[in-house]
């Protein structure tokens, strides 16, 4: 607002802003989701928003009785409490081009808070969809990935997984159950027990990787019973922990509604060989049932990264604050603190410019109540520091028009 001008005797009212401005959280339960819809006069040109069941059956199915992974995971997503989604339907392109179509329809999408391509568990797809979350200029968002359908060897779970090229240079995607060819189905029961089959790391932390697959009541034909990778089903549970408890609560020992049994029972031994290396298992237990028994990210295990609750606050907590300060916001590669630290982190990706103590205390102190810091106090939670000139530190070139403050914050890690 201009500033009056007193050239003359009289009494002036003006307009001046005062005290914090109000920081409110963006939303983190969207999903969007890449794969194959059954009707073929489906859109295929951008992502199209859902809001519930009935809608995505008009648009995506419309009568159609073929089953598509994409299919039991929309319906897996609304039924474990999700409530708004975007779909980019790959239609007739194959395998990994198909994928990367999608992912850039999702991108135009920014209120997509979790990404998922059911079904698509190859080492290609894997490295697609975390490039997605993590490139420099998103990460906004977190990825679901499946793993392979039939796993023979659990130790192959631990190991990062390849890709072969055979003679002329084609992939082989595999193909469904139904016969037919589907990008990124692998067939792991027919691999080598060498062979790996988890994704490779992420140092920060935006993607999570489940084990086993579920059985489920086909969405189309309720009579008839159907093996699904569970990213839509987890994509509904991260929803509805957002929506009960907060997004500072991991997505951990959460009931699947919709799941009748496991095609892998996973033991308790089993569990302590893959949970150190990232693995979320998918437990059957006789009383409390089918439940998520993990909640870890791919990132290593001795970094700050490596809890998924953790890194889903602090993408609401930095992306929250460029919604207020988006002339301020600037994006920083990711700078790892020292391992071995049991609890909470204080990442370095936020810096802002100008911005009042008050925007970020406010914002602070009314999360508070809900538990989710390593500290007693709201002031011991986070830290606002001023910073000179990135030109005068030698970080960046060039001015930035003004000093800087660095918000840091920390984090109660979940307990396992």
């Amino acid at each position: 607002m201009a500033r009056l001008t007193y050239l003359t005797p009289d009494v002036y009212v003006e307009e001046i802003p005062g005290g914090p401005r109000p920081i409110e959280a963006v939303g983190t339960s969207t999903a969007g989701f890449v794969g194959q819809a059954p009707n073929p006069r489906a859109p295929v040109d951008r992502a199209v928003a859902i809001s519930n069941w009935s809608q995505f059956l008009k648009v995506f199915v419309d009568g159609q009785t073929e089953n598509t992974h994409l299919v039991q995971a929309v319906f897996g997503f609304f039924q474990n409490g999700g409530s708004r989604c975007h779909i980019a339907n790959v239609g007739g392109i194959p395998e990994i081009a198909g994928l990367r179509k999608g992912l850039s329809l999702l991108e135009e999408v920014d209120e997509v808070a979790i990404v998922a391509a059911p079904g698509y568990t190859d080492a290609a797809s894997y490295d697609e969809m975390v490039t997605h979350c993590e490139a420099d200029t998103r990460q906004d968002r977190v990825a679901i990935l499946d793993s392979p359908q039939n796993v023979t060897d659990i130790e192959s779970l631990t190991k990062v997984a390849t890709v072969k090229v055979p003679v002329g240079g084609k992939l082989d995607a595999g193909k469904s159950e139904t016969g037919k060819s589907e990008p990124g189905k692998a067939e792991a029961g027919k691999k080598d027990k060498s062979e790996g089959l988890r994704p490779k790391p992420s140092d920060g932390g935006y993607a999570a990787f489940y084990f086993p697959w579920i059985v489920i009541r086909d969405p189309l034909s309720p009579d008839h019973i159907a093996i699904a990778p569970p990213s839509g089903h987890l994509a509904g549970i991260y929803a509805r922990t957002d929506s009960t408890r907060g997004v500072h609560k991991a997505p951990a020992n959460e009931q699947i509604r919709g799941a009748l049994n496991v095609n892998y029972r996973v033991s308790q031994d089993e569990q302590a060989v893959l949970n150190p290396e990232g693995v979320n298992c998918i437990r059957l237990f006789s009383r409390e049932g089918i439940r998520v028994w993990g909640a870890r990210t791919i990132a290593a295990s001795d970094s700050e990264w490596r809890y998924l609750n953790v890194r889903r606050l602090f993408i609401m907590i930095k992306e929250s604050i460029a919604r207020v300060h988006p002339e301020g916001h600037q994006r920083l590669p990711h700078a790892p603190l020292a391992p071995g630290r049991a609890h909470g982190c204080q990442p370095r990706g936020i810096v802002l410019r100008p911005v009042r103590r008050g925007d970020q205390h406010a914002g602070g102190d009314r999360r508070w109540p809900r538990r989710h810091h390593d500290r007693d106090r709201p002031g011991e939670a986070r830290r606002v520091r001023d910073l000179p000139n990135w030109a005068e530190r030698g970080q960046r070139g060039g001015r930035t028009g003004g000093d800087s403050r660095e918000l840091g914050s920390t984090v109660k890690a979940k307990l396992e």
